[in-house]
């Protein structure tokens, strides 16, 4: 399970460098895939006009720009700024493609939209239309304590809200992706990520591997999630639901997610 798993994550999607690891990018401006003609999606960006990488150390955010800056212009054919990008769910036109990206301060995942697409599809396959690049967190600075975080999810035809309950001590997760619409406004049901402890790590840099009661389209296909720690300390969690093949094969993503952990209330006055 450990190098399966670390197979999925690190090697197949992930680019924790800003790497490419053999995916089929776009770096002469050509097409992925067909053009998506006047495409109705929903974005969600709770601060427009705020810089993601605003929220990123001083230290890091430098090296923060320039690996998502590298990562997007190297897999969509254009230059890309991130030091404006918002946080959230968004969509941007880039030659011809409609790209859509779920970016947080310390990392992002992106991918070129389909040209076609039903509810309860997979959206990457072996063409590697799907990744992602962040700083990641080796274990050595995990928090000691239990942690929420709240974000996002997404997948071609739709967005949703994300919560993930991480308890650093046991190494145990779980969470719920909720409030899921398609594109035309309509509610989609929840998914489940169940708590699991089957953790492996590379590097240093871990990752977790659970069930899922997703049914797409009532067919159930075993579907499993996979969440990742990004930040100095694990400041964001992000992640894939997937189907998992032969080890030979790239995972099946169907829904990704990702989001912050929540700040401590302060202490109230005496």
């Amino acid at each position: 399970m450990k190098k399966s798993l670390l197979v999925v994550l690190m090697s197949m999607v992930l680019a924790a460098c800003g790497s490419s690891g053999g995916k089929s990018w776009v770096s002469n401006g050509g097409l992925i895939n067909p053009p998506v003609d006047e495409p109705i999606l929903i974005d969600i960006v709770p601060n427009p006009d705020v810089a993601a990488v605003g929220y990123v150390d001083d230290g890091l955010k430098g090296k923060v720009i320039k690996i998502k800056s590298e990562f997007l212009s190297k897999g969509f054919g254009l230059e890309f700024d991130a030091s404006n990008l918002p946080e959230g769910v968004m969509t941007k036109k880039v030659n011809g493609n409609v790209v859509r990206m779920l970016n947080l301060p310390y990392s992002v995942l992106a991918w070129s939209q389909p040209s076609a697409y039903t509810e309860g599809e997979e959206f990457y396959d072996s063409k590697g239309l799907l990744s992602g690049v962040g700083k990641f967190t080796i274990k050595d600075n995990y928090p000691a304590s239990k942690a929420t975080y709240h974000g996002y999810s997404a997948n071609p035809n739709a967005v949703g809200k994300m919560l993930l309950n991480m308890d650093f001590a046991s190494t145990t997760v779980s969470g719920k992706l909720y409030e899921r619409k398609n594109k035309e406004g309509e509610g989609l049901p929840d998914i489940t990520l169940k708590e699991t402890s089957n953790y492996a790590e590379d590097a240093g840099v871990g990752a977790l591997l659970g069930e899922t009661d997703y049914k797409p389209m009532g067919v159930d296909n075993n579907l499993k999630y996979v969440v990742t720690f990004a930040g100095p300390s694990a400041d964001e969690a992000i992640g894939f639901v997937m189907a998992m093949g032969e080890m030979s094969n790239p995972p099946l993503i169907y829904e990704v997610f990702g989001g912050k952990r929540d700040l401590p209330s302060p202490p109230l006055d005496p």
